[in-house]
């Protein structure tokens, strides 16, 4: 049984109800002998356990820290993923993405790495190939160039009016696509009489599948390298984009 402890400042019910679903764990206080954190606080951190940080850029000497790589574990991307792996949709050629945020609430530079994350997870690489271009300081298109042809395009707004923000993802592979987004996350139902829209509420399903690959990647501690290692190079291709502007 993993004794697990989580210092969050938002969403911990979630964290504990998922939890809750994966199996043998414990959870404890930080003073409570924990194997391993899940924190969004920095200061949480520890040099000596495994800690999985969620919403932060992690400290460059620390290296047992997990950065949180969140959009990985959404629904629709691990079901992408899981189709690029099993060869449904064939050889991935192209990665289109757009993240638009209101402009009172703008994106931080971690939504922004884990937009980029994304692509580079899906290619399994990073780009030989960086352009940007930007048409205002709010509105900016990455074009993102991998071996063999294969690229991404992504386009960060943060200049919509006040209210809800819009993401869409779609892959095209040599035999076949996939495509999602969450307009307004409404489903349309007609049943007879009046039409009816329902929300679907998915905003923390990412949570369970991501404790479960921080649990597992727990049995071997050089796995946190790797997610250092994808954190830092969606960032690095992050700050040269914000050079080029």
């Amino acid at each position: 049984m993993t004794r697990l402890a989580f210092h969050l400042n938002r969403d911990r019910h979630f964290y504990a109800a998922a939890a809750s679903r994966i199996g043998p764990i414990k959870l404890v206080g930080l003073k409570e002998s924990p194997e391993a954190i899940v924190t969004d606080n920095l200061d949480s951190i520890s040099s000596e356990l495994p800690t999985l940080l969620i919403g932060a850029r992690p400290p460059e000497d620390s290296s047992l820290v997990y950065p949180a790589l969140t959009q990985r574990f959404e629904p629709e991307a691990l079901s992408i993923r899981q189709s690029l792996e099993s060869g449904h949709i064939g050889r991935l050629g192209l990665v289109r993405q757009h993240a638009w945020a209101p402009q009172d609430r703008a994106m931080t530079e971690h939504e922004k790495i884990g937009i980029i994350d994304l692509a580079l997870w899906f290619f399994d690489g990073t780009p030989e190939v960086v352009h940007t271009t930007a048409r205002h300081p709010q509105s900016t298109l990455l074009h993102l160039g991998f071996k063999g042809g294969g690229m991404a395009l992504i386009t960060l707004v943060e200049s919509l009016p006040p209210g809800d923000g819009y993401r869409s993802l779609c892959v095209i592979g040599s035999n076949g696509a996939a495509y999602a987004d969450d307009h307004r996350n409404k489903h349309l139902l007609f049943t007879g009489g009046s039409p009816r829209a329902v929300e679907q509420k998915q905003r923390h399903a990412f949570i369970q599948p991501m404790l479960e690959a921080f649990l597992k990647d727990l049995k071997d501690p050089r796995l946190s390298s790797n997610a250092q290692r994808a954190y830092a190079n969606a960032r690095t291709i992050l700050k040269q984009t914000e050079a080029m502007t």
